[in-house]
C-alpha cells in the first residue's frame, strides 16, 4: 500500500466513524429547504407555510421550471391539469430524466442524509422501478426486491427480462447488519405487520446505519390502521378499502394503515438509536406538495 492509498483508507476511516458518532442534530445545509423534527405542530406550521405557487387555469399539460437533483441541470418538470387537484408527487416529470417528484425528491434526500459511498451495500424495497434503476446505476451494490406471495423468499424470477428477487419485509433473508442504508418508499402502508418489518430493517442495517421510510400521513399522532389480518387470515376491513398502484401487477395493492407521527416512536421500539421525520416542500427543485420522510438509526 502506497502513501496515497494509506492517506485515502485513513480518510475514509475517519469519515466512517463521524458517519457513526454523529448526533444527527440537524439536517446538511444543502437541505435549508427541508425541516427536520419530532413536533407535529411544526410540522403542521411547515407546511402552513409552503403552498404550492402554480396556477391552474386549464387542462393543457403544463410545466414548471426548476433544476433537477438527479440529472444536475435546468430543466422542465411536466405535468398535467386534467386532474384537480393534481397529484403532485405522482407528477412533475423531469424532461431530462423522466423522474417524478417523488422519486427524485427521495434519491435527493437519501444522498444528502446517508452520504453513501459508491461501494456502501444497500437495500431497496423494490426492484422495478426507475428509482431502483437510478440508485442501482450509481451504487452497484444495491439490492433491490419484490413481493410475491406465491414465491418462496430468496428465490427470484423473471420480470420483462430483468431477474428479480422475491423477499418478504417481514422476514429478509439477508444477513445481520449487511446493508448501510434500507430505503423503503411506498411500501410500508401495504404491511399488515410493519412492526415486524422495522425489526428486519434494524436487523440488516449496520451500526449507524440509516433507514429511509416514506409513507402515507394522516398529519395527526395515530395510525389509522384501515384493515388488518384475522386470526383465519382473512383481510378485515375497518374502512372502505383502498388500493395504490403496483408496479408488479395493474390490480393494485391494499393500503392497510395510514402513518401518524407515532411511527417515530414505533422505529424506537424496534431498536433504532434515533428517529425524526423530515418534511420538505421545494419549488425549486419540483418538489411539490406534502411531502414525508421518515429517518431512523441503528
Amino acid at each position: 500500500m502506497n502513501s496515497i492509498q494509506l492517506a485515502n483508507l485513513k480518510k475514509r476511516f475517519r469519515y466512517l466513524l463521524a458517519r457513526i458518532n454523529s448526533p444527527d442534530r440537524a439536517l446538511p445545509d444543502s437541505l435549508e429547504w427541508a425541516l427536520k423534527t419530532n413536533s407535529l405542530e411544526e410540522v403542521k406550521s411547515y407546511f402552513a407555510e409552503h403552498s404550492d405557487p402554480v396556477e391552474l387555469a386549464s387542462d393543457e399539460k403544463k410545466h414548471l421550471e426548476g433544476t433537477c437533483y438527479v440529472c444536475s441541470v435546468q430543466t422542465r418538470f411536466q405535468y398535467s391539469a386534467s386532474e384537480i387537484p393534481v397529484n403532485w408527487r405522482e407528477t412533475l416529470r423531469c424532461e431530462h430524466c423522466g423522474l417524478i417528484n417523488r422519486w427524485r425528491s427521495v434519491f435527493h434526500l437519501f444522498q444528502q442524509i446517508c452520504h453513501p459511498f459508491p461501494e456502501d451495500n444497500i437495500y431497496l424495497t423494490e426492484a422495478v422501478t426507475p428509482l431502483y434503476r437510478l440508485i442501482k446505476n450509481r451504487y452497484p451494490n444495491t439490492s433491490g426486491s419484490e413481493f410475491d406471495a406465491g414465491k418462496e423468499p430468496g428465490t427470484s424470477f423473471s420480470h420483462h427480462g430483468q431477474e428479480v428477487q422475491v423477499e418478504d419485509v417481514t422476514n429478509l433473508t439477508y444477513a445481520d447488519k449487511q446493508f448501510s442504508a434500507v430505503l423503503s418508499f411506498d411500501v410500508l402502508e401495504h404491511v399488515p405487520n410493519y412492526r415486524r418489518a422495522l425489526r428486519e430493517f434494524r436487523r440488516v442495517l449496520k451500526p449507524g446505519g440509516r433507514v429511509l421510510i416514506s409513507v402515507p400521513f394522516t398529519f395527526r399522532q395515530d395510525t389509522e390502521i384501515r384493515a388488518q389480518i384475522g386470526s383465519d387470515g382473512e383481510v378485515i376491513h375497518l374502512m372502505p378499502a383502498q388500493y395504490h398502484g403496483d408496479p408488479m401487477t395493474d390490480e393494485g395493492v391494499l393500503c392497510y394503515q395510514v402513518f401518524g407521527m407515532n411511527l417515530l416512536s414505533e422505529m424506537l421500539a424496534a431498536g433504532f438509536r434515533r428517529s425524526f421525520l423530515c418534511a420538505y416542500h421545494s419549488a425549486s427543485f419540483g418538489y411539490l406538495d406534502h411531502n414525508i420522510l421518515f429517518v431512523g438509526r441503528r
